[in-house]
């Protein structure tokens, strides 16, 4: 959903299994309030952004309430395997050094060319 941010302010922080954390409360024009663990929206406020929200009905003190959080994407980690792409830039290395091989006798420098004056 497409969600303009008017404010954007920290409500809480803390620190939980040795990790700080702060939670954050971003208000639209019309008023409703989500919440998200992500700073970056402080440095957002007058912009839109996409977001997707989670809502939760809650009941606390006989009063209902709908919390609405924005749901970061998964961050996906990318693993490879390093020793691969050498053995492959080695390879490459090899194979370009076949296509141009070191002629030590040439002369530096291009070649004089042969000038035929036509007559």
């Amino acid at each position: 959903m497409k969600l303009y941010i008017s404010s954007c302010a920290a409500v809480k922080s803390g620190e939980s299994n040795g990790r700080k954390w702060t939670l954050y409360q971003i208000q639209d024009p019309k008023g409703v309030k989500y919440s998200t663990f992500e700073g970056k929206y402080v440095g957002m406020v007058g912009q839109e952004i996409e977001a997707v929200v989670e809502e939760k009905a809650v009941e606390k003190n006989g009063k209902s309430y709908l919390n609405r959080t924005i749901v970061e994407p998964k961050r996906s980690v990318v693993q490879f395997d390093a020793s691969r792409i050498e053995t492959k830039l080695d390879r490459i290395l090899e194979l370009l050094q076949n296509l141009v091989p070191a002629d030590e006798d040439a002369p530096d420098g291009p070649e004089p060319e042969n000038e035929d004056p036509g007559f």
